[in-house]
């Protein structure tokens, strides 16, 4: 049998529009089967037919036997549960008797709803608040705890993350489903407290092209935002990153700025390490046409028992394990590069770690940064770009980056 979807035009929580819109579509022969995101009939509706909704006793649970039977004896057949709220019962009978002989016993099984929403609605705003606390709490105690904080440093890094793609969807979608609980709240509390003092419900104001067209948005926003977080699954591979042995984008390996060989951890200790190691991990963002990083370690073949880096392998007592790690970024607009990476090298300086700063010239770049670790040279960080092009780099090691700027600055100049 043929069915017929449609976006419905009437808040979900403005019972008597709801009701009556369903009785115009079965005037034109449509009976409903589904109503969630939108409405689905099949062509079997018949003019005259009444339509009721009763609040589940327990959310998106089925009526109970007996007042399933004594709604039956007075004419009133189950259609289905609407979500989580509501029971559609449905009538041809013109003579057949309400559902609720008066407003209050009616505003009575309302108030189950509106409990059950003003407990959602007061878990979505602590959430929120939560969530806006956390983020705020982590740059105020960066800054508290840091030997050298710069959080302001960070906004642009934060800019481009918030502008990817996935986010930027995100957005619209969440304002819309506030706007929407928003309205329906409103709906709700003034149709339960007309119905608490006796009174009839507040009069419909009827199918809105506005409610049609936020439905429209709301279900065209999902539909991206859904392949856009099936796309970077598969792309990132389960979210573990793509091997650098499949990765062909331009970095600078470990290999090019060591002197000694190097082998991977499974090599070194006979088994797969705990977690992914060498690895590149593309990001999103409309700030960044491009923008991926690099994560690499490195082991020493020599014997050692401890495997981290350490400047002095203390003959032969520690194994030598450098690691570099990179984020390469080609931005939108030039006026971002510097901002861009300045935010990113920040990002890689550890807390409570104080880095000394220098720049320096390099012929073809625009600006290059270097910055070591005070007191020894355990932690290095650069910062090069030219035009819109920009990279960053975290190396733990026994070599000096200054010496290598040949290398760091390969994959903006090629």
């Amino acid at each position: 049998m043929k069915t017929v979807r449609k976006i419905i035009p009437v808040s979900l929580y403005d019972i008597p529009g709801l009701e009556s819109w369903l009785e115009e579509q079965a005037a034109q022969g449509l009976f409903p089967q589904r109503l969630d995101a939108w409405a689905t009939f099949v062509p079997t509706g018949v003019p005259g037919t009444r339509f009721r909704l009763e609040v589940c006793g327990r959310p998106g649970a089925a009526p109970e036997p007996d007042r399933l039977e004594l709604y039956q004896a007075q004419g009133w057949d189950y259609a289905f549960t609407v979500g989580r709220a509501y029971h559609l019962f449905y009538t041809l009978d013109p003579s057949a008797p309400e559902l609720y002989s008066d407003y209050e016993s009616r505003g009575m099984n309302l108030e189950q709803l509106e409990r059950r929403e003003r407990r959602q609605r007061i878990l979505r705003d602590l959430m929120w608040a939560a969530l806006v606390l956390v983020v705020v709490l982590l740059l105020l105690l960066r800054s508290r705890f840091d030997v050298q904080p710069n959080s302001p440093a960070l906004i642009p890094m934060l800019l481009f993350y918030i502008c990817h793609p996935i986010l930027l969807i995100l957005l619209p979608l969440v304002i819309f489903y506030w706007r929407i609980h928003r309205r329906d709240a409103r709906t709700l509390r003034a149709t339960c407290r007309a119905l608490s003092m006796g009174m009839p419900p507040p009069s419909s104001p009827g199918p809105s092209r506005a409610i049609q067209w936020e439905n429209r948005i709301t279900l065209a926003l999902i539909i991206p935002l859904f392949l856009l977080f099936l796309g970077q699954w598969y792309y990132l591979n389960r979210w573990d990153g793509i091997p650098l042995s499949d990765f062909r984008q331009p970095y600078v390996t470990l290999e090019q700025l060591e002197n000694e060989p190097l082998a991977d951890f499974e090599t070194v200790a006979g088994r797969a390490p705990r977690e992914p190691e060498n690895f590149a991990r593309p990001s999103f963002s409309f700030l960044a046409p491009i923008w991926y990083e690099v994560e690499q370690s490195g082991y020493s073949p020599s014997e050692g028992d401890y495997h981290g880096f350490s400047p002095d392998p203390e003959g032969g007592n520690y194994r030598y394990s450098p690691s570099l790690d990179q984020t390469r970024l080609r931005v939108l607009f030039p006026a971002l590069t510097r901002p861009a990476a300045e935010s990113f090298l920040e990002g890689y300086r550890l807390l409570n770690v104080r880095m000394r700063y220098e720049e320096v010239d390099y012929p073809g770049l625009d600006f290059v940064i270097l910055a070591c670790e005070e007191g020894d040279r355990v932690w290095q960080l650069a910062a090069l770009g030219r035009g819109r092009d920009a990279a960053v780099f975290r190396y733990a090691g026994q070599e000096d980056l200054a010496d290598h700027l040949d290398a760091l600055a390969e994959i903006i100049l090629a």
